[in-house]
């Protein structure tokens, strides 16, 4: 029995004083817990080389803190590789209670930037001033910081900025491209990270006939190369800073000195164009689409009277003729010697449309736009009709009634319901006789009202222009009152609640400063 004993006594302290490993990441937290807050805390290194007491704590050791009261615990908020070694706790009697041995090792990461992204590398925890990068490619290797400074080698405007939690890589090239190693004052590998440089990518919808502008943002221009690929084509159209001929890009490709451009663009210049570097990186990939707003020659438009008209001119139109619907005619409404008498021409270059801003029916027909050679670019066929809506009004207001740019002396209005049908107005004067809208009848210039509507008025209003046709037909409908007792009631409920929850918090409130 007494055997027994010893050997459970045996495998009780063995496990008692067992030791255990960690293993941490540079920068990461340590954290032992002390068994007993009368314990003590000694630190051996690694090559045991240094040996002093965590706790209490020796002058000799001056990293970590130990916090806590009844319960204590040893923390060294960012580990370092000096910090590897045996953490020993002893009880008052001097006996090892548990070892924790640290093992502090490097980390790696990969990371993708794209061209003139920035490139941050955290210092873990490492001083500035201990702080070295070093940057290996194919192309060999670099010291870019020592000891927390630039390397007095690299120019003056090198993008690297050093602070005191990170070095940062600026702006970043294809170039840069590699292995970036942080290292402290022993030449230990804190971090290690691999850097993969993308090229930037975007895209870019245009019109026929406008420029595709590429910059080169801070590329020299004898270094730029551009690539234009498509499903059929792929083509170099500057190489080293200077356009390359090709047939349909001649006089088409320019080059200065913040960007290449491509004018007057057709939907064949539609892919991908590729800026490359004087190292043939890919910098920047641009995805454009091209869109002829006249590619069937003849598009359709449907407004209802009183909208907006306008009309994409394109970059090559030399005149715009209009043709009346269903006549023979031809009128030249604008050119560079004339003005539209109707309507306007707004804008320049390659963003110029013709607008004419309230419709009506004289404006239907075809709108050509010609080139300076009088041949047809592209045709317009518009088309007005009459415009319907509904509208509210409350009992006793006023309804109106907006003729849409027609001339009041034109406006006729009709009003139609189950019960009846009556013309109010006639040529833009109120007919006279109709008792029931006496003197509730107005025209304005721009408008035609209705004054204290009440139910007999819920129906159709049709306007009429001076030939017959029907501009507009609003149908009028009585809006619900606002029950104002009720959103009395809603607004007095709402207050009662939130002084009920006012009370009742104060009282809360009262009740813990009393138990305090």
């Amino acid at each position: 029995m007494q055997v027994l004993w010893i050997l459970f006594c045996s495998a009780f302290i063995t496990e008692l004083c067992a030791g255990e490993s960690v293993r941490l990441r540079y920068g990461q937290k340590l954290s032992i817990k002390l068994k007993d807050k009368n314990n003590t805390l000694e630190f051996t290194s690694a090559n045991r080389t240094r040996s002093c007491s965590l706790w209490p704590r020796s002058a000799q050791c001056k990293r970590g803190e130990v916090s806590g009261f009844l319960s204590k615990s040893f923390s060294i908020t960012s580990v370092r590789f000096d910090d590897q070694g045996t953490y020993t706790q002893r009880n008052n009697q001097s006996k090892v209670v548990s070892a924790t041995t640290l093992t502090v090792y490097s980390s790696t990461e990969s990371r993708t930037l794209q061209i003139g992204q920035t490139l941050s590398i955290s210092l873990e925890g490492l001083l500035r001033t201990e702080a070295s990068l070093s940057f290996s490619s194919s192309e060999g290797n670099i010291l870019l910081v020592q000891r927390g400074s630039r390397v007095g080698t690299l120019p003056d405007n090198s993008p690297i900025q050093v602070s005191s939690s990170s070095i940062q890589v600026l702006s970043v090239h294809a170039s840069d491209g590699g292995r970036y190693t942080l290292s402290d004052r022993e030449g230990r590998e804190v971090k290690v990270v691999t850097l993969r440089v993308t090229a930037s990518t975007g895209s870019q919808s245009l019109l026929v006939g406008q420029t595709l502008s590429v910059p080169l943002g801070d590329q020299w221009r004898s270094e730029a190369s551009l690539r234009f690929s498509s499903k059929d084509v792929t083509l170099m159209l500057v190489q080293r800073g200077s356009p390359v001929h090709h047939p349909g890009y001649s006089g088409r490709i320019q080059v200065s000195s913040s960007s290449i451009q491509v004018l007057s663009v057709q939907v064949s210049d539609g892919g991908k164009y590729t800026l490359l570097d004087g190292k043939d990186h890919e910098v920047k990939v641009i995805t454009v689409k091209v869109t002829d707003p006249c590619a069937s020659k003849i598009q359709n438009m449907d407004l209802s009277y009183g909208h907006q008209l306008s009309i994409y001119l394109l970059y090559q139109i030399g005149s715009l003729e209009f043709k009346f619907i269903n006549e023979t005619q031809i009128n030249t409404i604008w050119s560079s010697s004339i003005q539209p008498e109707r309507g306007a021409v707004e804008g320049s270059g390659f963003d110029m449309h013709f607008k004419i801003n309230s419709v009506n029916f004289e404006d239907q027909g075809d709108y050509t736009q010609k080139n300076n050679f009088s041949k047809v670019i592209c045709v317009t066929k518009v088309k007005v009709h009459t415009d319907r809506n509904t509208q509210y009004c409350g009992e006793g207001k006023t309804f109106t009634i907006s003729l849409a740019g027609l001339s009041s002396e034109e406006a006729t209005l009709r009003f139609s319901s189950k019960d009846v049908n009556v013309m109010l107005v006639q040529r833009g004067s109120p007919v006279e006789n109709l008792h029931e809208y006496s003197n509730r009848i107005q025209v304005t210039s721009s408008s035609i009202q209705v004054m204290n509507v009440n139910a007999s008025d819920v129906g159709q209003y049709t306007l009429i222009d001076g030939k017959g046709r029907e501009v507009k037909i609003v149908t009028l409908g009585l809006a619900e009152p606002v029950n104002l007792a009720f959103l009395g009631f809603l607004v007095l409920v709402v207050l009662v609640l939130a002084v009920l929850g006012y009370c009742k918090w104060g009282s809360e409130q009262c009740q813990f400063q009393i138990s305090a």
